[in-house]
């Protein structure tokens, strides 16, 4: 319940910056699209739908995601270019996801959290990855997408 309470925090921080108010909304129908939505993350990449993940992702000014502690990608353009490069090593990656918590915030909001296992894997590489994604969907032109996201895996 804590991460719950967390994620809810983050989420309300990030909405005083926006000029719209959130709109109360069915949270039972918010949690179930955003779980579509985190579900389409997990398999559309792994089964070579590019760009089905692509589109996955925000277009709206302030997106961030950070990967391991870092700013990798300020753009869904951004994100987008790291999948086109994935593609072009001839890499397969392959998610899952489990304990996936979904924060309602409003009808257009919600944070979430979940762990994450990942494996990519090329013919001279591969790289495994478990840790815990969590961030903040939006509902942009009537769809949810990911608008910030934090990716990383425990230290050791």
């Amino acid at each position: 319940m804590m991460i719950r309470h967390l994620l809810a925090a983050i989420g309300v921080g990030l909405l005083a910056g926006c000029s719209q108010a959130p709109v109360s909304a069915d949270p039972a129908a918010v949690e179930a699209e955003v779980a579509a939505l985190l579900d389409e993350w997990a398999v559309s990449l792994s089964e070579g739908r590019l760009d089905d993940f692509k589109a996955l992702y925000a277009n709206a000014d302030g997106f961030l995601w950070v990967e391991r502690g870092q700013f990798l990608y300020t753009s869904a353009d951004a994100i987008g270019q790291g999948v086109d490069q994935i593609a072009a090593s001839g890499a397969v990656v392959t998610n899952a996801l489990s304990d996936v918590d979904i924060v309602p915030l409003g009808a257009d909001f919600a944070a979430f959290s979940a762990t994450v296992e990942s494996t990519i894997t090329a013919d001279t590489f591969s790289v495994d990855f478990g840790g815990v994604m969590t961030g903040i969907a939006i509902r942009e032109d009537a769809k949810w997408k990911l608008y910030r996201g934090h990716l990383s895996e425990p230290s050791s």
